[in-house]
């Protein structure tokens, strides 16, 4: 459970790690303005929460100190809040007018995350769910072979 629980949590982080440059090079840094995700720091937040905990889940896994597993699991649950949220605020039924969120010099000016392919974003909710499943039930002991 504990590996399947690593590689699930490997593949959430490369998704988001994946959607997290996209924003980067579509302007997410350069005009936060433009982007749905206010503050951006949740972001941040999400992205900096979302590997301190994997980092956390390989400690675990080579020390086996059973607490971990419950500590991640509070993460992940934390984690989960932020990206739900993040969805909240980008998916496209969130918004009252049409993906052009304002006109300047006849440019559309589209937020950064309408870039993010729905696989990548549907992969990536997919995968975390997964991921705290996993979690959990390494901390409860099920399946446990470490």
């Amino acid at each position: 459970m504990e590996i399947a629980a690593l590689i699930a949590w490997i593949l959430t982080a490369l998704g988001g790690s994946l959607m997290f440059s996209i924003w980067l090079r579509r302007g997410g840094l350069r005009e936060p303005a433009n982007s749905r995700i206010r503050p951006p720091s949740l972001l941040y937040g999400h992205a900096a929460i979302g590997w301190f905990g994997l980092a956390l889940w390989v400690v675990y896994l080579f020390d086996l100190f059973p607490h971990l597993a419950w500590i991640d699991f509070i993460i992940l649950l934390l984690q989960a809040s932020i990206g739900l949220t993040m969805y909240a605020l980008t998916r496209p039924s969130a918004e009252r007018s049409p993906a052009v969120l304002a006109t300047e010099n006849t440019q559309e000016v589209v937020p950064p995350e309408r870039h993010f392919p729905m696989m990548v974003v549907r992969g990536h909710g997919a995968m975390a769910a997964l991921t705290t499943v996993l979690v959990l039930l390494s901390a409860l002991g099920v399946g446990t072979v470490l």
